[in-house]
């Protein structure tokens, strides 16, 4: 089911919509590559194979079960409305 997101909120969270969507964006790829990583490891417990696709072309996933998760842009905005994420910026010696 598709939902929009509720700006309102959003705003009322965070003024810099730009910058907003920027670590919003780094948390979602964060979040795909903790998955992909897991996917990985439950397939490739051992290094019998060269790669991911040769390994799930060996050994299919089932997708209904990674079609039913949350996908990682939605589920880096539901971290950051219940104040999960924080953005933090690096410090600079000048």
């Amino acid at each position: 089911m598709v939902e929009t997101l509720p700006l309102d909120r959003i705003k009322k969270e965070n003024n810099n919509i730009y910058e907003l969507v920027v670590a919003l964006a780094k948390r979602a790829r964060q979040i795909n590559e903790e998955r992909r990583a897991r996917l990985h490891m439950e397939i490739n417990t051992s290094d019998e194979y060269e790669d991911l696709e040769e390994a799930l072309h060996i050994h299919p996933i089932e997708s209904q079960v990674y079609e039913r998760k949350i996908k990682p842009t939605r589920q880096a905005v539901e971290e950051f409305l219940q104040r999960k994420l924080e953005i933090r910026y690096p410090k600079t010696d000048m």
